[in-house]
């Protein structure tokens, strides 16, 4: 089965319609709310579970990817506890800034289990070890090891924030809360703010970004499959969807999208998936 009613006539129209109507939204910072008021990102745990799931990730596995994808800014999220990747703490550039630190090969090394997760200086970063394996300092999550499912959730967490912040960086900004307002480049592209102007085509660089975030972290996926050996699904998530994801300002729609997806690929990938056996105990 292949998803060709995922971008058909019906769908569109739905959507063009519901989009005429939608509010801004805050881009790659958390803007669902699950049960229990757990803020979630659309992007980084919605739509990343059904990427993985059209890749050919079971839907175990899926969730884990995408879980651990969103724990990289919350800490704690359903079954992942991280602590060595939190935002604001010493490690925040290399998950969540990773350009400035130039830290994404050896993040997307970590996830392929060939390396370490290591500083600008050739250290080991805070919580991790020479081997590659983190656990965090207060002793309350599970260790991630390189090669695991929960270390490409991660990696893919820093590869969509690696374009979502572009703009900020080569406007010269150096985060959220570093940046010279006084520059109109930086201005508009360095504030939490400027999420919302991502989605919907509202500031046409932040939102080619987008796309592009969202279509690497859907063949980041696809070629860990592959270096692992896993079935390809028949199923897939085409450009075309993906623009219409980014398309949508309310992160509620992008929500409804990611849902459609993960839908249409479990029934496309029924017969894969049958899970990845992580390293470690």
């Amino acid at each position: 089965m292949r998803l060709a009613t995922l971008t058909g006539a019906a769908l569109a129209a739905t959507v063009l319609i519901v989009a005429a109507r939608e509010r801004p939204a805050r881009g790659f910072a958390e803007d669902l709310t699950t049960p229990g008021s757990v803020e979630r990102s659309a992007v980084h745990e919605d739509l990343t579970r059904a990427l993985a799931r059209c890749a050919g990730f079971s839907a175990a596995d899926a969730g884990v990817i995408a879980e651990a994808n969103e724990a990289t800014d919350l800490g704690h999220y359903q079954r992942i506890h991280l602590g060595f990747t939190d935002r604001g703490d010493v490690n925040d550039p290399y998950f969540h800034w990773p350009q400035s630190v130039g830290s994404l090969p050896w993040l997307e090394g970590w996830a392929h289990g060939r390396g370490p997760l290591l500083d600008e200086t050739g250290a080991p970063i805070l919580g991790c070890d020479a081997d590659g394996t983190c656990c965090d300092p207060d002793g309350e999550a599970t260790c991630v090891y390189p090669g695991s499912l929960v270390s490409l959730g991660i990696w893919l967490h820093s590869l969509a924030d690696s374009f979502s912040h572009k703009a900020c960086l080569d406007a010269g900004g150096v985060n959220h809360a570093d940046f010279d307002p006084t520059d109109g480049d930086q201005l508009r592209a360095c504030p939490k703010t400027a999420h919302d102007a991502e989605w919907g085509g509202v500031d046409r660089q932040l939102h080619d970004n987008a796309f592009e975030a969202v279509r690497a972290t859907r063949d980041a996926l696809a070629a860990w499959r592959d270096a692992s050996g896993l079935a390809v699904c028949e199923g897939g998530i085409r450009d075309a969807d993906l623009r219409l994801f980014v398309s949508l300002r309310r992160p509620e729609r992008r929500g409804i999208l990611a849902a459609r997806l993960l839908r249409a690929c479990d029934a496309a990938c029924a017969e894969v998936g049958i899970g990845f056996h992580p390293p470690g105990p």
